[in-house]
């Protein structure tokens, strides 16, 4: 059985970067990992142990019209993630809170992204995406999916001169345990800015 802080220490690792999500709206990037991978790693991790309770939702239609005159809704959700003890089911061993909002044209798309949005708040207080609140883990990953070449070897040149080292390739790659030949292997690249 895992402990609360085994469970934590799990939820708060990042997910592989495949699986994280950009998206710009209103001129702003936000980089998230979908509800669909957040729902089957608590599954993964707590199984039939941890429960979504939907504490209250709105629907209101929005008092701004589209470009085109159509309405729009604003869904507002909150809930709590509930987690209990696997050897115990009545036992609550921690719950955390989150409230979301969602405006679309469509109600009931309103009402599931607000559902979405407060399930994956709730879920930051379990560590779980949270590492993504981090202007330089939001660019760690940018980096491990553009799979640039140039853009890991920049990354890891400029994160071992922040720890000091020289900024020759021989100490840079001396500094991640590689030969410089290594330094210009994408494979190789990959995996040392995923360790970073």
């Amino acid at each position: 059985m895992l402990t609360a802080d085994e469970i934590l220490s799990i939820l708060a690792k990042p997910v592989d970067t495949d699986l994280v999500r950009t998206r710009v709206e209103s001129g702003k990037t936000f980089t998230y990992i979908p509800i669909e991978h957040t729902i089957a790693t608590f599954n993964d991790y707590l199984g039939l142990n941890w429960n979504w309770v939907i504490g209250s939702y709105d629907l209101q239609e929005h008092p701004d019209r589209t470009k085109s005159g159509k309405a729009q809704f604003v869904g507002v959700v909150s809930g709590t993630i509930e987690v209990y003890n696997p050897e115990d089911p009545e036992t609550l061993l921690a719950a955390r809170f989150g409230v979301g909002a969602g405006t679309m044209q469509d109600p009931d798309g309103a009402i599931k992204t607000a559902e979405a949005e407060a399930f994956k708040k709730a879920a930051h207080y379990f560590n779980f995406g949270l590492y993504l609140s981090h202007a330089a883990e939001r660019y760690r990953v940018e980096v491990l999916q553009s799979g640039s070449t140039p853009a890991m070897q920049g990354y890891l040149t400029d994160n071992a001169i922040a720890n000091g080292v020289d900024e020759n390739p021989q100490d840079i790659a001396e500094y991640y345990g590689v030969s410089t030949t290594a330094m210009r292997d994408p494979v190789i690249l990959k995996s040392l800015v995923e360790g970073v």
